[in-house]
């Protein structure tokens, strides 16, 4: 065989170019992953400009069509780095990408978990219409698939929005339902979540002994599952809530473990919170130059991340020191320090509404988009709709013509086979007519040639036997016809035969043990007839020479297929024969049907009787 030029650069092409591209995928994926886990390690350690740096290069490192689960899990990991970096428009923008990602994808699970950190990020920047929407979308698909930890985090969530807005009883029956849920899966770090949002819930109720329950029950479990930085933040809400019950002893205690924890991890925002909580407990037991010791200190932390709200109250809290030490040009000072701070905070409120707002456009518009796509997509449908209306009706009238048509085909082929199949009986009937008297003359011809026998009756007699022996077959045809009408069940004839052979002979069943061991053996009609026949010779030599002097006659019979030969043994329990006085037309009778079988068979005498058997 020929191959041309272009079919050798064409195979070679497809042999360089495939597992070119398919290394390079795989490259593409090995690069994203490895600058993921760089970029995950920094997120874990809080450097959260260095995260948002390494997840963008792993976004360019990969393509959608590479892997798309892990281009999904990047973007969700880059919203929380911006989200714990206050950057709420960008951590919705990667999350809201995470989301067509896993929508896309069809995976359920990973959409309910992207519908949670989404309503995380809009209750964050105060959008709380938005985060209960996307709460409640979360948890009917959490239903639906039986996520239990994502329900109950929705529950819990769904309940903190509620005490935003005032709605003590909603938030109160939301946080239980979702306490109860991780109760039920056993999910430690979630039960712990949900102790802590009661024990805000008391707080902000008046409630603090219930509060300080709560948040004690939260602390032991946080303790038990090793979580440093989270324990941290139950210890400083424990020694605040001591604080307001004024047990300034026990406070200082929680408070200075929440700082040993948060030093340890460098959890900078953390400490200055601690600091400012012990400069309030000193101010209040009038330990000014105490207060005023961690008030500077959480003033330096605060500069370094730029948290105007905390330096506004630690400010407040410095200028009450400073005017209780009688030190009025320093609470001066910190009073216009203050002012500026006010004035920063200010233009960082109106920033933040900037940025609410600007959600609130975006989810506007998105809400916009998806009307006018519902509509489009309603259009559409409708169109959709009516050409299928036309398309069925179409195909139904088709089909109808179609129907008619094949009934009139399949009836005219129903004809045609009738036809056909009465021509084959027609001639299988000629046939085995011809067959039937062919045989008829060569039996009748035998008779005369052998017979000695002068009386006419008994000639009938023995011509009516084999007559009825044949019309068996032709009356059970279709009983004992194989699937395919071609071949006979021989075991049927030979035990329909026998009872027949019986009945002619006047022997009762009582009068004859009969012992029939007949396998299920097919043949062709000419064999079943010739088969037939001899056998008929057999049973009638047995009943009229073996039993008129046997005491109990037993007759053995038995049909089986070996070696593709078929195998007939007919056994009677008679005094036996001399066989060199066997003459006769059955002898002579029996050797011209077992030529035409292409068979063999032998008569002998045995210890208990007389035994015909046949091969062919």
């Amino acid at each position: 065989m020929r191959i041309n030029l272009y079919t050798l650069i064409l195979l070679n092409s497809i042999f360089i170019v495939v597992p070119a591209y398919s290394q390079a995928t795989t490259n593409n994926i090995s690069s994203a992953e490895f600058t993921k886990s760089q970029a995950d390690k920094q997120l874990r350690n809080a450097n959260l400009d260095s995260a948002v740096y390494y997840y963008k290069h792993a976004i360019k490192a990969i393509s959608p069509n590479d892997d798309p689960y892990l281009l999904a899990k990047i973007h969700n990991n880059m919203g929380i780095a911006y989200t714990k970096k206050r950057e709420i428009v960008a951590g919705i923008d990667e999350f809201e990408t995470a989301l067509e990602i896993y929508s896309e994808l069809g995976n359920d699970t990973l959409l309910a978990q992207a519908y949670l950190n989404l309503a995380v990020m809009y209750k964050k920047s105060s959008a709380n219409d938005q985060a209960m929407d996307y709460l409640l979308k979360c948890i009917q698909l959490s239903q639906q698939l039986g996520l239990q930890k994502e329900l109950g985090a929705s529950y819990n969530s769904l309940g903190n929005i509620y005490l935003d807005l005032g709605n003590k009883s909603q938030a109160l029956n939301y946080i239980k339902k979702g306490l109860e849920q991780r109760k039920q899966i056993g999910h430690d770090f979630g039960i712990a979540g949900s102790l802590n949002s009661l024990s805000i819930y008391h707080e902000a109720t008046g409630n603090i002994d219930s509060a300080l329950y709560f948040a004690h029950e939260a602390l032991i479990i946080k303790e038990s599952i090793s979580k440093p930085l989270y324990t941290s933040s139950t210890y400083t809400q424990i020694g605040t809530l001591h604080t307001k019950l004024r047990q300034f002893d026990s406070a200082r205690t929680y408070i200075n473990h929440s700082i040993f924890i948060r030093q340890q991890h460098g959890s900078k925002p953390g400490l200055a919170v601690n600091y400012t909580v012990l400069a309030n407990i000193f101010s209040k037991q009038e330990q000014l130059d105490s207060a005023k010791f961690y008030l500077s200190q959480a003033l330096e932390l605060l500069n370094q991340e730029k948290d105007l709200q905390e330096t506004q109250d630690v400010f407040e809290l410095l200028y009450l020191v400073y005017e209780g030490q009688g030190k009025y040009q320093k609470a001066f000072d910190v009073l216009k320090q203050l002012d500026r701070v006010k004035q920063l905070l200010y233009s960082e409120q109106v920033e933040k509404r900037t940025v609410d707002m600007e959600v609130k456009y975006r989810v506007s518009q998105k809400e916009q988009r998806i009307k006018l796509q519902k509509a489009e997509i309603k259009v559409l449908n409708n169109q959709i709709l009516i050409v299928i209306l036309i398309t069925i009706m179409v195909i139904l009238t088709l089909g109808a013509l179609f129907y008619f048509y094949k009934q009139v085909r399949a009836q005219r082929d129903k004809i045609e086979s009738q036809r056909r199949k009465l021509d084959i009986q027609h001639k299988e009937f000629q046939h085995r007519t011809k067959n039937n008297f062919a045989m008829l003359s060569g039996i009748f011809q035998t008779m005369k040639e052998q017979s000695s026998n002068n009386n006419p009756a008994v000639v009938i007699d023995q011509i009516d036997q084999k007559l009825q022996a044949l019309n068996l077959i032709n009356n059970n045809l279709d009983q004992w016809a194989t699937l395919n009408n071609n071949h006979f069940f021989m075991n049927l004839y030979l035990e329909e035969l026998t009872y027949n052979t019986m009945l002619f002979h006047s022997i009762q069943h009582h009068q004859i043990k009969l012992d029939l061991l007949l396998e299920e053996t097919v043949c062709s009609y000419d064999q079943m007839m010739l088969l037939g026949l001899v056998f008929n010779e057999v049973v009638t030599n047995a009943f009229k020479y073996a039993f008129p002097n046997t005491a109990h006659p037993a007759l053995k019979i038995v049909l089986n297929q070996s070696d593709n030969a078929t195998n007939l043994t007919v056994t009677d329990n008679g005094p036996g024969f001399n066989s060199n006085k066997i003459t006769g037309s059955g002898k002579v009778l029996i050797g011209h049907l077992v030529d035409q079988l292409n068979g063999v068979f032998s008569y002998e005498n045995t210890s208990t009787g007389v035994q015909f058997t046949l091969r062919f």
